[in-house]
């Protein structure tokens, strides 16, 4: 028995004679994406299978049945972690827009690293969500920036491997300069959390000015 796979950013196919399995993988709609090595194995086996057992292609259905199972299982949990990462973000975002710094630093973990367009630039360590928020206000008011405000788009990417996450997206930054609206659109916003005993927590970002 030939067996062929292809493997895309988008879905897995697993040919055999003239059956087609298309597993699709989609990060926002929960399901789960599958590994090459997963899709190797799950082939390998197979193929031993057939050469030991002239039922092959029985007991080949069975396991493609079994993989089938395992993913539709396993797509809610992943969405759930996904939300969960995004709720965190949004409540980072949402306590700056707020001016709520207690929003804000609850939504970061002890130890952060941050990549700003003002200077000093950079900040990382204990409390760096809590300096980062008070060299913004300085910035701000030398600069005479008031009504700041962030709005995030679609994440373009959401990673979650264990307790790490990995969100990309786009942002849009709106203020008023000495009184004259000022809108920066296209900024990338990346974050990196980790989940600890308290939920998820952002350990670093960086805003990426269009």
């Amino acid at each position: 028995m030939k067996t062929r796979f292809r493997l895309y950013s988008s879905q897995l196919f697993i040919r055999t004679h003239n059956e087609t399995l298309s597993v699709a993988q989609d990060r926002h709609s929960g399901r789960l994406p599958i590994h090459p090595a997963v899709a190797y194995h799950f082939l390998v086996n197979s193929e031993r299978s057939h050469k030991l057992n002239h039922k092959g292609t029985k007991h080949m259905h069975k396991l493609v049945i079994a993989l089938v199972i395992a993913v539709v299982a396993a797509g809610p949990a992943v969405a759930s972690e996904e939300a969960d990462v995004m709720a965190v973000v949004n409540q980072a975002v949402d306590g700056f827009n707020k001016g709520d710094i207690k929003m804000l630093t609850s939504a970061c973990a002890d130890e952060v690293s941050i990549i700003d367009e003002f200077s000093p630039y950079e900040w990382q360590g204990a409390g760096a969500c809590a300096k980062w928020s008070s060299d913004y206000d300085n910035d701000a008011k030398t600069k005479g920036i008031t009504e700041g405000r962030v709005t995030l788009g679609k994440p373009s990417h959401i990673d979650v491997v264990g307790d790490r996450a990995y969100v990309v997206g786009s942002a849009n930054y709106s203020y008023k300069e000495k009184g004259k609206p000022v809108k920066e659109v296209g900024s990338i916003f990346t974050v990196v959390l980790q989940k600890g005993t308290d939920g998820w927590r952002i350990k670093a970002w960086a805003w990426s000015k269009h």
